[in-house]
């Protein structure tokens, strides 16, 4: 068994997967609010809930010594960010420096999962050194949490995530690719904004990324998305005909006007050249995306 490496968020879609797929190179413990999941070891499964008891945590790292952390728990429902910012801002970004005076004093690295609402979507292209500049509460969260780790003294890596396509494994976290082949092995039409600019990743190579920096030394921002640029309407389109559905199932729905809705960037599409010289993991295309999700579901 390898190095010994935290999960917090381990109940949610892509920590799920980063706790299957991680175990297998590390010795890696999950942290979640929620009860153990069947076929999971009681000793690698801690159900905490870091907000009430923070304290849980302290004690267990200090117990294990882990060598490196991975926080991928997140208040992440925009909506529900703008709604209640007084949560999001103690669960994003409290939570964040806590874990990272926590890192301090067990010399451990952290690997924190940020997001591409970091910009503002008004250029595009974003490269890893490029300024913030979110329009919405989650994003300045993020951007909160990313000046707080990376002015910290402890080794770490800042990973912007952009649009994650892939399917949950136990059924936890927010998955849109199941709620989209539901709707269309049902015929059902699936609604997607053409105003919306994303750099869409699969979410077996995106946690391929994060499992490779919590095994390595590297410090600085790592941008995983994939290697196209488009709307989500066009993704869409992609998806359904690469799934075998009728592409035409899927129709133009723009949001913008829906009372209570936070505002969003037009184009968060990232540059990632710098990550790809950093890194071995090999970054995708959506429809070579979709067949390695498939290929890895057949399993």
């Amino acid at each position: 068994m390898g190095e010994k490496v935290i999960l917090t968020g381990a109940g949610g879609f892509v920590g799920g997967i980063i706790f299957s797929r991680g175990s297998d190179r590390f010795e890696l413990h999950g942290i979640s609010s929620k009860t153990r999941p069947m076929g999971i070891e009681s000793d690698f499964w801690h159900s905490m809930n870091l907000q009430e008891d923070f304290s849980s945590l302290e004690k267990f790292m200090q117990e294990i010594r882990p060598g490196s952390l991975i926080h991928a728990a997140a208040m992440a429902d925009i909506d529900a960010c703008e709604k209640d910012p007084e949560l999001a801002w103690r669960i994003n970004v409290e939570l964040a420096e806590k874990l990272v005076h926590l890192c301090e004093a067990c010399q451990c690295r952290l690997v924190y999962l940020s997001t591409d609402t970091v910009f503002d979507g008004e250029q595009g292209g974003y490269r890893e050194h490029d300024s913030p500049s979110p329009v919405n509460f989650y994003g300045k969260t993020k951007q909160a949490a990313e000046q707080i780790v990376s002015g910290s003294k402890i080794p770490w890596a800042i990973a912007r995530l952009c649009l994650v396509m892939g399917f949950s494994t136990r059924g936890e976290g927010n998955s849109f690719l199941d709620k989209m082949e539901s709707a269309l092995l049902n015929g059902r039409e699936v609604g997607c904004p053409d105003n919306e600019i994303r750099s869409p990743i699969d979410v077996q190579t995106l946690v391929e990324a994060i499992l490779e920096l919590a095994g390595n030394d590297l410090t600085g921002i790592f941008h995983l998305a994939g290697t196209e640029k488009l709307t989500r309407y066009e993704m869409g389109q992609r998806i359904a005909a690469r799934l075998g559905y009728d592409p035409a199932l899927v129709v133009v729905k723009n949001a913008d006007t829906i009372p209570g809705r936070a505002p969003r960037p037009r184009d968060v599409s990232l540059n990632q050249d710098w990550t790809r010289f950093q890194l071995t993991t090999r970054f995708k295309g959506i429809e070579e995306g979709i067949d390695y999700l498939l290929q890895l579901r057949t399993h």
